[in-house]
């Protein structure tokens, strides 16, 4: 029997975390803003802030609560929004495949390994059933958050790089006695950055908006941060928004791409030729062409993992979640993550979660024209992001933010949303009604793309890239 000091504590705690379930349903942008402020500091940063509970054997983060009560709330709404409820089944399809696995673990493995293993994708469903169930589309909230967001991760850049210089990504620093990864942010902060370049240059490119000093900061915190991955996301991404610019015509707007794609070439080319030390950034860059880079030793993790027997059960919903990575690389067992989001998926998730998966990323992509103008966005800056998170995806797991952009895009076109209002100058009259978009996403695609065109057709400032 327990005491009355722990039941007067499980007591309060029960209460909390209930008062904390009712805040994050009914305000939404609270919940998100802490969802991300808590995503920050525990998967952004070189050192991870996490405030953990111990509850028996089992270790909970501030996170698992929240994303808890985030999917409760946003299943909870769905069941009450049926029509745009029943245009996100793929998601609905994942999450119970997650449910089910994380069943199967519980039976097999234990509370402690399932939850462990269970972690990232809760996270990932949780904010991607949250936001896109809620639907924010207020586009000046969403810029003052991401402006907020993204100025703090380079002021951590700055902070970190103050205190242990610039390290090439291979090799370890001195940080409070202990051999630490010389870059300040992960690959999922970087990924972040990224993101905002990109949102920037198509503002640039496509409304003559965003500051050329902004879009050159976060250049130069994208090199040295040293995210190999990114780099090569980023690079992809821009290439299509280039692509994009070509189809637009006209010379400004070739000159601008243009422009753009050589300030990237030329701020990479100087930290790559010895602008701050050839053993720093330029180790990183030579890596990947050498023969025995992390991406050779990833490939042949997959290669053991996607090789091995599976069953009929595992090969169409995915192995319970506990099971493990175990994997023999270079003669050398590794049990850690696959790094790879694909891999992971199919391992736990199976051939139709990846198909799942698959639809929702083209839900997303032919929702971007709707999504654009709810947001007061541009499509081409939309699917750009969509680009390098599909790319980034080969090498790393989608995390919590590409979650949330991917959730917002999907959100914003379901047909319960109103669209936002459109910044002066920024839009035509009569673009405050866009009737014909109430089938996204389940019809997504249907007739947007000749909608958009037709109203790019009617005027001279279009927010979305000619389709």
């Amino acid at each position: 029997m327990p005491d009355l000091e722990e039941s007067f504590l499980l007591a309060s705690g029960l209460i909390l975390f209930l008062a904390l379930g009712l805040l994050v349903h009914v305000y939404t942008k609270v919940g998100i803003g802490l969802f991300i402020l808590l995503a920050a500091l525990s998967t952004n940063l070189r050192s991870p802030v996490t405030a953990t509970l111990t509850l028996g054997s089992l270790q909970v983060t501030a996170l698992d609560l929240i994303a808890i009560i985030m999917l409760a709330s946003g299943i909870f709404q769905a069941l009450a929004q049926r029509s745009a409820g029943r245009q996100l089944w793929p998601l609905w399809l994942l999450v119970a495949i997650m449910l089910l696995n994380a069943t199967r673990g519980l039976s097999k493995f234990g509370l402690q390994h399932t939850a462990d293993e269970l972690r990232s994708w809760l996270y990932l469903l949780a904010i991607l059933v949250y936001s896109s169930i809620a639907a924010i589309t207020d586009a000046a909230w969403w810029r003052r958050a991401a402006t907020l967001y993204v100025c703090g991760l380079i002021l951590v850049v700055l902070v970190g790089l103050s205190g242990t210089g610039l390290g090439a990504a291979t090799t370890r620093v001195q940080l409070d006695g202990q051999l630490v990864d010389p870059r300040p942010l992960t690959s999922f902060g970087a990924l972040v950055i990224a993101d905002g370049l990109l949102f920037l240059v198509g503002r640039r490119l496509h409304r003559r908006g965003g500051s050329l000093m902004a879009i050159a900061v976060l250049v130069a915190s994208l090199v040295v941060l040293q995210q190999r991955t990114v780099w090569i996301a980023t690079a992809i991404a821009g290439v299509y928004l280039g692509f994009l610019a070509l189809r637009a015509g006209g010379r400004a707007r070739l000159a601008a791409a243009l422009g753009a794609a050589l300030a990237f070439v030329v701020v990479a080319a100087g930290f790559l030729t010895g602008a701050v030390q050839r053993s720093v950034v330029a180790v990183s860059a030579e890596n990947i062409t050498q023969s025995d880079n992390t991406l050779t030793w990833r490939f042949d993790g997959w290669k053991d993992l996607l090789t091995k027997n599976f069953g009929t059960v595992q090969a169409v919903i995915g192995e319970p979640f506990g099971s493990g990575y175990s994997r023999t690389v270079n003669g050398v067992n590794v049990t850690v993550s696959p790094h790879s989001h694909y891999v992971e998926m199919f391992l736990r998730f199976g051939v139709i979660g990846s198909v799942a998966f698959v639809v929702l990323t083209v839900f997303a992509w032919r929702a971007a024209p709707a999504a654009a103008i709810r947001l007061n966005l541009d499509t081409g800056a939309i699917r750009a992001v969509l680009v390098a998170l599909v790319v980034a995806g080969v090498t790393y797991r989608w995390d919590i933010m590409q979650g949330l952009v991917l959730g917002t895009i999907l959100g914003a076109a379901a047909p319960s949303t109103q669209v936002a209002a459109p910044e002066p100058g920024g839009a035509r009259r009569g673009q405050s009604r866009l009737p014909g978009l109430a089938g996204l996403p389940a019809s997504v695609g249907a007739g947007l793309p000749n909608l958009t065109a037709a109203r790019m057709r009617s005027g001279a400032n279009a927010h979305t890239e000619r389709t």
